[in-house]
């Protein structure tokens, strides 16, 4: 893992014209991705089940599979997978995402369930799920 600075960080949110909330910058300054000890969390939402975190995505230093969250999201948004309104920043295991919205507030996304009969807007409105209110419940939620 290679350390992050914030000012590293304040030129990604820069340049990707995304606000990291203070508890994020915080935590990618210790860890800067990696796999969590505590990678369980229940999401607020009683319909979604348990969900696990295989990763966080670093910044600005890939993993050995040449993965970013800067390059996560450029790649998404580009593709027209994911809306510009949500950062991924983890995995699960099945290649979804944990995500952060402009507000602070945390989704899973999933991409592994479009339906070829609906539009893209449609699709991205379908895959995201509110699981908590903020990146500081996520991570207090993990276990």
């Amino acid at each position: 893992m290679h350390s992050i600075s914030l000012l590293e960080m304040a030129e990604i949110e820069s340049g990707l014209q995304f606000k990291m909330p203070k508890a994020f910058k915080e935590h990618y300054a210790r860890y800067n991705g990696g796999v969590p000890e505590s990678p369980n969390f229940d999401p607020e939402d009683d319909d979604l089940e348990s969900l696990e975190v295989s990763e966080f995505l670093p910044l600005k230093y890939p993993t050995d599979d040449d993965r970013t969250l800067e390059k996560t999201y450029a790649s998404l948004v580009a593709r027209d997978v994911l809306p510009d309104d949500l950062l991924p920043f983890a995995l699960d295991w099945g290649g979804n995402f944990f995500c952060l919205d402009r507000d602070g507030q945390v989704y899973f996304y999933t991409t592994d369930s479009w339906r070829p009969n609906l539009s893209n807007d449609e699709n991205k409105k379908r895959s995201r799920k509110l699981i908590c209110g903020s990146f500081s419940d996520f991570l207090a939620g993990l276990y």
